[in-house]
């Protein structure tokens, strides 16, 4: 993923400091239904001198003099977010982060633009340590003039709805789509095949296995992403798979390698639990929904994982994907790219051990 997406709730103090009678301000409606995480589902009231009160706060002692109430209260002040759904998974420092409201007819406002510059993973920097916590770049909210209106769920995220959770990780596409907004200063109509294709031309309905869609909502609330882009994801690519071009069927031998390869894939999910103690369930998913080799080549495309990084503490690296990869036998299904990728990283870690050659 190459961005970041955040929907925060309006605040009318430019994101740094209480809102000003915010209960005669219709941007702040989520707040004064108290239907916000932090509302635990109770309606925000005002002190004597109009601003927000909040509920119960809780003073961060170790970054401020004064109590908060909510994140949206310094976040251009103090420059940090937290997660209470779960980890920060695919961010790295220096990605570019945008920053949306939702307005009272449902449309979404953009409001501020930073990047990535530190990592909290255990909160304990703000004194949430309940909550995984991102630092920000320095920035301000864009004057009023200059915020992008009117977008919809569809155009920031492919999906008609936007519900839980608060973020969404963006692609390539999304993160040109959003610099350019904030460039020329306003919407820019764009064309259907700019729109990241997201339109769909059939709609199809059927029954999902309770099973399968827990699975679904988990691997959704973990990326950042809606259930109906993931499926959609998934068609994509059984349709690539299913295409045979003149010249490309797979060997009887190549057959037999990748379903080996396949087998040790889920082998290291589970020595990776004996040895390691490592519960690596997103990486048994990815095995189980792309298969085995699909699965490795995804994760060379990507950012280094925390699996890698978790494997390297407990100086089990030779139970990663990547020295699976490096094993003579298995190389020919891996392009020189590929293995290269493979092999850098771990001599990143220091793991060289037969793994030359």
């Amino acid at each position: 993923m190459k961005g970041l997406l955040i929907r925060t709730a309006y605040n009318n103090q430019g994101w740094q400091g209480r809102c000003k009678e915010p209960l005669s301000d219709m941007r702040c409606y989520k707040c004064k239904k108290g239907t916000l995480f932090i509302n635990q589902g109770e309606p925000i009231t005002e002190d004597e001198r109009g601003f927000c009160l909040g509920k119960n706060t809780v003073p961060l002692s170790d970054l401020h003099d004064e109590p908060i109430w909510c994140w949206e209260q310094v976040l251009c002040k103090r420059f940090f977010w937290g997660n209470p759904v779960g980890e920060w998974r695919q961010v790295y420092k220096g990605m570019p982060v945008f920053f949306v409201y939702q307005e009272p007819d449902s449309t979404y406002t953009l409001w501020g633009y930073s990047k990535i510059k530190d990592i909290d993973t255990r909160g304990g920097k703000t004194g949430y340590r309940d909550y995984p916590v991102i630092f920000f770049e320095p920035f301000e909210a864009l004057a009023e003039g200059k915020r992008i209106k009117n977008l919809t769920a569809e155009e920031l995220t492919g999906t008609k709805r936007w519900n839980m959770p608060f973020y969404r990780y963006l692609s390539e596409e999304q993160v040109n789509f959003l610099e350019n907004l904030i460039k020329e200063g306003k919407k820019i109509m764009i064309t259907e095949k700019e729109r990241y294709e997201t339109l769909k031309p059939l709609t199809l309905k059927f029954d999902i296995h309770p099973s399968i869609f827990r699975k679904l909502e988990e691997i959704a609330a973990l990326e950042g992403r809606e259930i109906e882009e993931l499926i959609r994801e998934a068609i994509g690519e059984l349709i690539r798979e299913k295409r045979i071009e003149t010249g490309s069927l797979k060997t009887t031998e190549h057959e037999r390698l990748e379903r080996e390869f396949h087998e040790e894939m889920i082998n290291i999910y589970r020595k990776a639990t004996e040895e390691c103690n490592y519960n690596a369930t997103r990486f048994l998913q990815m095995v189980i929904t792309h298969g085995g080799l699909e699965a490795a080549k995804r994760l060379l495309r990507g950012e280094i994982q925390y699996g890698l990084e978790q494997l390297w503490e407990c100086k089990c690296l030779h139970l990663s994907m990547e020295a699976l990869v490096l094993k003579p036998h298995f190389r020919r299904l891996f392009t020189e790219e590929e293995i290269n990728l493979a092999k850098e990283r771990l001599r990143n870690l220091g793991h060289l051990e037969n793994q030359e050659g």
